[in-house]
């Protein structure tokens, strides 16, 4: 149960670094109101570390993992930091476009763990389903091709 809690709030705290990037950065999200306040002024109820680091925590954190209050405090930021981010101009402006397929109706953004795969060496973003197919096929990552040529 303990496992499957704190891999759970791990990928939270993946997402919620990734998201912090775009709302530290967006003037509209600091006045963007949700259902707990402004947008922004939320991801100051966590600490500092919790946004920079996906992988410190404190001892507190561990036993709040336990009696499930990490979760009730990290869901909802990423909950209302995504729904932001992808449904704002600005933040839509950061996005990625697929390396693989160039659907660029089709944004990609880090924090869509489930559905996007990031190259190890240049840190593009594809879908998990292109980048399997692309593996598969032996063919290595266009981004790394192009730096690999511009060299």
């Amino acid at each position: 149960m303990i496992i499957r809690r704190l891999k759970k709030i791990r990928e939270l705290r993946i997402k919620l670094v990734h998201i912090w990037s775009y709302i530290r950065l967006c003037n509209i999200a600091k006045e963007t109101i949700t259902k707990y306040g402004n947008l922004y002024a939320t991801f100051s109820t966590v600490p500092n570390y919790m946004l920079s680091d996906a992988d410190v925590y404190s001892v507190e954190d561990l036993e709040n993992v336990q009696k499930g209050e990490l979760f009730r405090t990290i869901a909802p930021l990423v909950q209302y930091g995504q729904y932001h981010i992808e449904g704002c101009e600005h933040c839509c402006a950061q996005a990625f476009v697929c390396e693989l397929c160039d659907e660029k109706n089709d944004l990609l953004f880090p924090f869509q763990v489930a559905y996007v795969d990031r190259c190890e060496e240049c840190g593009s973003l594809s879908h998990k389903k292109c980048a399997i197919k692309r593996q598969k096929d032996e063919k290595p990552c266009p981004k790394c091709l192009r730096i690999r040529q511009n060299l």
